[in-house]
């Protein structure tokens, strides 16, 4: 069963922090479905080190089309697109110009049950740049713990 809530696009403002400030601008909050303390680390390449979190609120539409948004506790949220097929999920952020992360993961549920925990890799934002995230305390906003920025 899915959150009957209304979703919000997250995910952007978490990952601002890559490139200073995302071109195409930042999202504002909408109505979220589900979310979660999100955190992504640069493992190797340029930016290594670069750790990076954020509250992640997410839309997932029926046909698993993703609208998201990351919220760091300064900064302006940030877009994030992408596609969910049960516990598989992919997605892009656009942090500037020629700044792209491309992300991959899967949730231990279906991504639209709004539970449980997400996690994968993720390449960019500059070349050589691959790192992992995560997401924890994924829920419904109602059953969600106060975040953890």
């Amino acid at each position: 069963m899915t959150c009957s809530r209304l979703a919000v696009p997250v995910a952007a403002l978490v990952l601002s922090a890559f490139a200073g400030t995302a071109a195409g601008g930042s999202a504002a909050p909408a109505p979220e479905q589900c979310r979660g303390d999100f955190e992504a680390t640069v493992r190797v390449g340029p930016d290594h080190g670069l750790s990076l979190r954020g509250v992640l609120r997410v839309r997932v539409a029926p046909s698993g089309a993703i609208t998201a948004s990351i919220t760091r506790k300064s900064g302006a949220p940030v877009r994030v697109s992408g596609q969910a097929t049960g516990r598989a999920i992919s997605f892009t952020i656009a942090l500037g110009t020629n700044r792209v992360l491309y992300g991959s993961g899967a949730g231990t549920f279906p991504i639209a049950m709004c539970k449980g925990e997400l996690g994968g890799v993720f390449a960019g934002p500059r070349p050589g740049d691959v790192g992992d995230w995560g997401v924890k305390h994924y829920s419904c906003p109602a059953d969600a713990p106060p975040p953890n920025p």
